[in-house]
């Protein structure tokens, strides 16, 4: 896929064109040439990744239930020091 971010469709923004006369007149002054910025993906891989995404569980049951068997076993074990520095982290990220 390609895409023109200059191009009208988008209402992109271009450069006056000088007409005949002016371009005659000003011979030793080149006119820059207009930016363009251009983005392309391959459509095939766009594909590719969206079927892995769709593909994947959206709930990850091995982990659930592993996490569910240390739980009831009283092996989970929940550092207090590493979750009130993730909460820290979380607030400072949200302020920023």
């Amino acid at each position: 896929m390609k895409i023109e971010l200059n191009s009208p469709a988008l209402g992109g923004v271009t450069a006056a064109q000088p007409n005949k006369t002016e371009a005659a007149d000003s011979n030793a002054v080149q006119q820059p040439e207009e930016d363009k910025a251009t983005l392309s993906t391959s459509q095939a891989s766009i594909e590719s990744l969206t079927a892995k995404v769709l593909a994947m569980p959206e709930i990850r049951t091995d982990k659930v239930e592993a996490l569910r068997q240390a739980i009831s076993s009283g092996e989970y074990k929940v550092d207090p020091d590493q979750v009130a520095g993730a909460m820290i982290d979380s607030f400072s990220d949200e302020s920023s």
